[in-house]
């Protein structure tokens, strides 16, 4: 990735980072605000973050070959954010020997680095759980666009081949191939059928011709998500909603959709449609998981001890976490002995044990939730539910 290019966080991205381990890696989050008002601020924050990074470089055993680069990376930083002022609530910057990642991301981070030997992918975890991410597709003749969200923001990103719409996807070159569709008489559960009409094509030959630009757009939408399993919303026509869902191959399309021209729609109006539809799944899903933690309370399967938590998470027992988000708990986990110390504070060769298990519950195909504290079953700063 290009140093300071600004995009969105998929779910392969959040996976490249948690396999970094190096001898030094530089975790930044701070909050942005898009209005020229408070630029200045932003960048006297995001210009003490790096001072701080650079000291933390410093006090490093890297060669020089390794560490001056790097001190190189955390000044072109400032210039390159100075000059791409992120359009969303948070910016997060991932910097090691090897890496420099920099994503402008719909999230209020609380100001933190951390130096450690993998990367704090923990601030991150509200995206990927709970009420965190979902999608948008909205879909029509003329245009398709996509909206990243969260509970509380949405940031439109690019679907690469497919925004111009139907007749440049499929290559029109005269307006007499327009597809033109009006709805006919109600079905049997109360929708109205689509009728299709077209100049110079059959009925049978607009439906192929939807499909297959219906096909584009999936197969791009897709390329896009990559691995994300988060919920998807149709925003569209009524009548062709249908056809979508009939040649969709991704896995998490939710039921039900957004109904209406979505060109008449700004995002902030699509976003507040699409969380009415997806808050229950989120809601349902934590809710879930929650009550088997309790269910299992005493058992040998839950525990809301570190001691416990932090080797069962490496040994890939964990199957449910919770952590609290803006909580560090500093610590030592010795593999080998497989025993946890604990650290009141950040020091060299220690790190945050909530963002290590987080990790690695994530990398053994587990489920993390990133919720307030008093959100978190049982009690401390973590439960989780074992496999076994």
């Amino acid at each position: 990735m290009e140093a300071g290019k600004m995009t969105p966080i998929t779910r392969g991205n959040l996976q490249r980072l948690m396999q970094v381990q190096d001898q030094c890696c530089i975790s930044i989050f701070m909050p942005t605000h898009p209005e020229a008002a408070h630029d200045e601020q932003d960048q006297i924050r995001l210009k003490n973050l790096i001072r701080q990074a650079e000291k933390s470089i410093n006090e490093t055993a890297l060669a020089p070959e390794s560490l001056n680069p790097m001190l190189e990376k955390s000044r072109q930083l400032l210039q390159e954010i100075a000059l791409r002022r992120p359009a969303t609530d948070g910016l997060a910057v991932f910097l090691s020997t090897d890496h420099f990642h920099t994503y402008s991301l719909p999230l209020k981070f609380e100001e933190l680095l951390v130096a450690a030997n993998r990367f704090h992918i923990k601030p991150l975890l509200p995206l990927f759980n709970s009420d965190g991410r979902f999608y948008v597709l909205a879909v029509s003749q003329k245009t398709v666009r996509m909206l990243q969200c969260t509970r509380y923001s949405a940031m439109e990103i690019d679907l690469p081949g497919v925004s111009g719409g139907l007749q440049k996807v499929l290559n029109y070159d005269d307006s007499g191939k327009e597809l033109q569709f009006h709805t006919g008489s109600t079905d049997g559960d109360g929708r109205r059928s689509a009728m299709f009409h077209g100049h110079g094509v059959g009925v049978d030959d607009a439906k192929v011709e939807l499909a297959h630009y219906f096909r584009k757009v999936d197969e791009a939408a897709r390329k896009t998500l990559q691995n994300e399993m988060a919920p998807l919303v149709l925003a569209g026509v009524d009548y062709l909603l249908p056809l979508y869902r009939s040649v969709s191959g991704y896995s998490n399309l939710v039921n039900g959709g957004i109904a209406g021209n979505p060109d008449d729609l700004p995002a902030q109006a699509l976003h507040a449609k699409a969380w009415e539809i997806v808050q229950p799944y989120f809601a349902k899903s934590q809710a879930d998981a929650a009550a088997r933690l309790q269910q299992y309370a005493g058992t040998g399967l839950a525990s809301d001890d570190l001691r416990e938590i932090v080797p069962a998470t490496v040994q890939g027992r964990v199957d449910t976490l919770f952590v609290a988000e803006g909580q560090q708990c500093w610590g030592i986990f010795d593999a080998i002995a497989n025993e946890v110390k604990l650290d009141e504070e950040a020091t060299a060769g220690n790190e945050d044990l909530l963002n290590l298990i987080a990790v690695e519950t994530l990398m053994n195909g587990g489920r993390v939730y990133a919720v307030e504290a008093a959100q978190i079953p049982l009690a401390g700063c973590a439960a989780a539910l074992f496999r076994f």
